[in-house]
């Protein structure tokens, strides 16, 4: 039984769940650092001071978003698949029969961990965080009991719920359109594209490209920032994406060419 928990703790710890099912190597780790860690903490900690307990506030926030986000991975990858014909299968067949006999634990143990990060967190966080987390389990109870164009829409808001409000919850809500333009946005018009929503303007829309038009993007943002006088944070976010967009996409062009 302790062999089973071991091989299975991913489970149970923040974390685990997402790097097992959705990053598996070494370099989409690392991009979703690049991605999402770094630009939060621009947007959040960029242009003022801040202490350690900002920072140890901003860790709590982000493990709460994920120990509830994974959830949704979770029950997905566990519950969602069961009524596909041709399910995305990214758990074994003992993984699924480990959640099957644990489901209730696993759950409520994720639940306890939120709960106790409630408590850690500074007052002034936990309402905002509260509201944070209920709008992500809500969205994928929604998200995964359809299959079909809404999902789009709905995976944008789930994109906006890890993603801008954590950062809005440490600024301020007049910042929410500038923040969901760094990531959002853009991952929204890339999911566009995929072949199962048969959106055929956005399979061939440039900005939509997972290649070119990613730098594209962020070069074009970082004009309307600097022509609508966007908050310095954004221009700096931008400006960090467009640089790290361009820079992947040269350095896989060179290791191709090799």
């Amino acid at each position: 039984m302790s062999k089973l928990l071991n091989c299975n703790i991913f489970f149970f710890i923040p974390f685990m769940y997402f790097f097992q099912t959705r990053l598996k190597d070494k370099n989409k780790k690392l991009s979703w650092f690049f991605i999402y860690i770094i630009p939060i903490m621009i947007m959040i900690f960029g242009g003022r001071e801040w202490v350690g307990y900002d920072f140890f506030s901003f860790i709590i926030y982000i493990l709460a978003i994920y120990t509830s986000y994974e959830m949704g991975y979770i029950w997905n990858d566990s519950e969602t698949i069961k009524n596909e014909i041709n399910p995305t299968k990214r758990l074994s067949e003992l993984e699924l029969c480990f959640y099957e006999e644990h489901k209730l634990i696993i759950y409520t143990f994720r639940f306890f961990i939120l709960i106790l990060l409630y408590f850690l967190i500074p007052e002034h966080f936990v309402f905002t965080l509260m509201v944070n987390v209920a709008l992500i389990l809500l969205l994928y109870f929604i998200y995964n009991i359809n299959r079909n164009i809404l999902n789009l829409p709905l995976h944008f808001l789930l994109v906006c719920s890890r993603f801008a409000l954590p950062v809005v919850a440490f600024t301020s809500i007049s910042y929410f359109f500038w923040i969901i333009t760094i990531f959002p946005i853009i991952n929204l018009l890339e999911r566009a594209s995929e072949k199962r929503f048969r959106l055929n303007f956005f399979q061939n829309f440039i900005l939509s490209d997972k290649k070119r038009g990613r730098y594209i993007y962020y070069f074009l943002l970082l004009i309307i920032c600097f022509l609508c006088h966007a908050p310095e944070v954004i221009i700096v976010a931008t400006l960090y994406m467009l640089i790290y967009r361009f820079s992947s996409y040269e350095m896989k062009n060179i290791r191709f060419n090799k």
